[in-house]
């Protein structure tokens, strides 16, 4: 076959293939069906977990901070305003009632490194009987310390018994702890001389 001849028919092939490559319809967008939409549950939401309920039990341990007033039986030692804090461990033998022993403390700075503390170590019974509201009562030893002059009276640090209680609200419970307002009152007897301490104090507690 010359060449002109083979030209002629590859030309020829092709557009043959032209045509009928144009001669094809072209095909028909599928259309796409809608997916459809959840229905709503008749039923509501499960309820996230609750949290722990407050309990107490076991082991418990505190402390409280804040101020009072200590008023004196004699005429040469003055009244003072000091700062006050307690700390208290013990443990729940019912679960409304407590066995504790508790450590509390008034302290008035004189001028700048002498102090007078009555400080007190008593053995409780706590007792709650609301939710929130509790009482302690008990008595122990209190100590008068820290001072060698209490506004011109000579005090030597001793050793005497302590009758003291309190009452609090717990202003918050969560788990097992809780912080509350407690109000205390203490009697410290010493020779020749008695203290008697208010204090306010806001205090924790785990149980």
């Amino acid at each position: 076959m010359s060449k002109l001849a083979y030209t002629v028919a590859l030309t020829a092939l092709g557009w043959t293939g032209i045509a009928a490559a144009q001669s094809v319809p072209p095909a028909e967008p599928v259309p796409l069906t809608p997916v459809p939409e959840p229905e709503p549950s008749p039923y509501p939401p499960p309820a996230p977990p609750a949290a722990p309920p407050f309990t107490r039990g076991g082991f418990i341990l505190g402390f409280g901070l804040g101020g009072g007033l200590a008023l004196s039986s004699y005429e040469g030692a003055d009244d003072f305003g000091g700062f006050a804090w307690e700390f208290h461990l013990g443990g729940m033998i019912q679960p409304t009632l407590a066995v504790v022993i508790d450590f509390s403390s008034m302290t008035r700075w004189i001028g700048y490194d002498q102090s007078v503390a009555v400080q007190a170590t008593m053995f409780d019974l706590q007792f709650w009987p609301a939710g929130k509201l509790w009482l302690k009562a008990g008595g122990g030893f209190g100590f008068l310390s820290y001072a060698s002059s209490w506004d011109g009276y000579i005090i030597d640090s001793g050793v005497g018994g302590t009758v003291g209680v309190a009452v609090g609200f717990e202003l918050l419970q969560k788990r097992n702890m809780a912080i509350d307002l407690q109000a205390r009152y203490t009697g410290s007897f010493f020779e020749d001389l008695t203290v008697t301490g208010f204090s306010l104090m806001v205090g924790a507690s785990w149980y």
